[in-house]
């Protein structure tokens, strides 16, 4: 499904369109960065999490949350946009731009109405986007209007900062837990990991699980999001096979079909555990498939470096 481009930016009242990129990531990648190295690497993750089992799975959750654009609103929703756009896996992200929102490279106007009619003050004010890696043991948030709390924070971001609607109380929760446990301790070794297809299948392996949890804890409401998440991940993942069958037309009626499941998920979550384990059959056999083509597709940097260079 196309989305509006973040480069279809609207100023005094006028919009200026632009295509959307065939690559929802390069809608916000600076024009001066390695965007080779962008699109097929990523700062590691530095998760700790939490040994008890019910903050562990909010911390699930959260991490979910975190990588959706179905936390979001508006403009940043439609976009594709998640928390991990600007925070790659709980970092900063220094190869960020978009004109208007961005001064230099790695800033946002974390007070601009293209995202947040409620934030807008009418002034372009970018500061450094920070590295959230630590952030559950700071007593202060945010540069333009600091909050004291955690929790206030985050919910500041989602609902005022980027207008999205008050999320299930799971994923509110979720999402603090999972901020909560980005530790400097927890750093690897390795400070990048690459993006490549296995990486991507084990998301989508790892959001399938935590439905199936907000299942058996009879949360529908986060079990939505989540359906929701796990349906937009499945768009992001076509994105990176432009070209291949699988990616235009098995990937597109895996989403349609789990689309079709979001009723059961309130009315009949026994019903919707049985059909979401068929619908997962269907999508290890195209994952299997899919895998055999990754040196054709925008997780190869060849092949990436060869689509940036155009025909």
């Amino acid at each position: 499904m196309a989305r509006t481009s973040l480069l279809s930016l609207a100023f005094a009242g006028a919009v200026i369109a632009a295509p959307a990129a065939a690559l929802d990531d390069l809608n916000w990648l600076s024009p001066d960065a390695d965007r080779a190295a962008a699109l097929t690497t990523a700062p590691a993750e530095c998760l700790a999490m939490p040994t008890d089992p019910e903050q562990a799975w909010l911390a699930s959750l959260g991490q979910v949350a975190f990588r959706s654009p179905a936390l979001l609103g508006g403009l940043a929703a439609r976009s594709g946009m998640s928390c991990d756009t600007c925070h790659r896996n709980g970092h900063g992200n220094p190869a960020f731009f978009i004109a208007g929102v961005s001064g230099a490279p790695g800033t946002a106007d974390v007070t601009s109405a293209i995202f947040s009619q409620t934030r807008g003050d009418d002034t372009v004010n970018p500061v450094p986007i920070p590295d959230l890696t630590d952030a559950g043991a700071k007593s202060s948030f945010g540069t333009m209007r600091p909050v004291g709390d955690l929790r206030g924070f985050v919910h500041s971001v989602m609902v005022d900062e980027f207008q999205g609607k008050e999320p299930a109380p799971a994923v509110a929760e979720g999402l603090v837990a999972y901020v909560a446990a980005l530790k400097r301790s927890a750093c690897p070794a390795e400070p990048s990991v690459p993006i490549r297809f296995r990486h991507a299948a084990g998301e989508l392996s790892g959001t399938y699980a935590v439905l199936l949890a907000a299942l058996d804890r009879r949360d529908p409401n986060a079990a939505d999001f989540v359906l929701r998440s796990l349906n937009l991940a499945l768009g992001r993942l076509a994105q990176r096979f432009p070209g291949a069958p699988e990616a235009a037309d098995a990937l597109p009626a895996l989403g349609r079909d789990l689309g079709a499941l979001r009723p059961l998920l309130r009315d009949d979550p026994d019903g919707a555990r049985r059909a979401l384990a068929a619908w997962r059959m269907r999508l290890d056999a195209t994952l299997k498939t899919l895998a055999v083509r990754e040196a054709g597709s925008l997780f190869d940097r060849r092949t990436v470096e060869r689509f940036l260079a155009g025909p």
